[in-house]
């Protein structure tokens, strides 16, 4: 029997995410989604862009997003559990919205189209 065998490099896999203080109003980037991972306790999403954004003065064309309370509350008003590999994504920075509380940061608002294939469901 043949053996497979598989490869991979951490660096490979390095992608830089797009926080909280990268969101301004109006910013939006477009992509499809290549990975889903998990962060932790956290579910991201690894895009490749449409179009690169500016990362610390350097242009980046695959970014990883995590899930925000804004993107989460996104998904559920879209009525999604979350993005699928090969989800085509448009997201909109909406704006900030300040915490009640001093000392947790703003939530990120956004504006979300999710385009899937119907054989994903």
């Amino acid at each position: 029997m043949a053996e497979k065998v598989f490869r991979g490099r951490t660096e490979d896999a390095e992608l830089p995410f797009l926080s909280a203080e990268f969101w301004k109003a109006g910013l939006k980037v477009v992509g499809v989604v290549k990975d889903v991972f998990m962060a932790g306790e956290q579910k991201c999403y690894a895009l490749e862009l449409v179009t690169p954004v500016t990362l610390d003065e350097e242009e980046v064309d695959r970014v990883a997003i995590g899930s925000m309370a804004g993107l989460r509350m996104a998904f559920q008003a879209a009525r999604l559990n979350g993005l699928c590999v090969g989800d085509r994504v448009v997201l909109e920075c909406t704006g900030k919205t300040p915490s009640k509380k001093p000392e947790n940061s703003a939530r990120v608002n956004f504006d979300i189209e999710v385009g899937r294939a119907t054989s994903a469901f």
